[in-house]
C-alpha cells in the first residue's frame, strides 16, 4: 500500500509527531518479555528533551489483543498502540526498536 503519511496517522488516529516504532514480537511470550523492556525505552526517551515530543508507537500483532499489553500502556500517552498496522507504523517512523535492536532512518 501506497498510503501517504497524512492518510496513515488519520486512519490509526496517532498526532503528526515525530514516531519510535516498538515491536515486542507477535507471541503471548515474547511480549511478556519484551514488553518491560520496550516501555523502560520509551520512558527514558521521553523524558529527554530531544524525544518529549516523540511518540512512541507499539506495532501490536494482529492475533493478540489489547488486554496483552493494557498494563503497559496505563500512564503512558507518549506510548500508542497500533494492531495490524507493522509494516505501515514501519514505513511512517523515524525509527523502530526490535527488542535490543534500535535501527534509524538514514537523513
Amino acid at each position: 500500500m501506497n498510503e501517504s503519511r497524512e492518510a496513515f496517522l488519520s486512519r490509526t488516529s496517532l498526532p503528526d509527531r515525530p514516531m519510535i516504532a516498538l515491536l515486542a514480537g507477535s507471541r503471548k511470550m515474547e511480549i511478556k518479555t519484551m514488553m518491560p523492556v520496550l516501555s523502560a525505552f520509551a520512558d527514558r526517551m521521553h523524558a529527554l528533551e530531544p524525544y518529549k515530543d516523540h511518540i512512541f508507537v507499539l506495532a501490536g500483532a494482529p492475533a493478540r489483543s489489547e488486554e496483552d499489553y493494557s498494563a503497559y500502556l496505563e500512564g503512558r500517552p507518549w506510548l500508542r498502540l497500533v494492531f495490524g498496522e507493522t509494516y505501515a507504523v514501519l514505513r511512517n517512523a523515524d525509527a523502530a526498536r526490535f527488542g535490543h535492536v534500535l535501527l534509524l532512518k538514514p537523513p
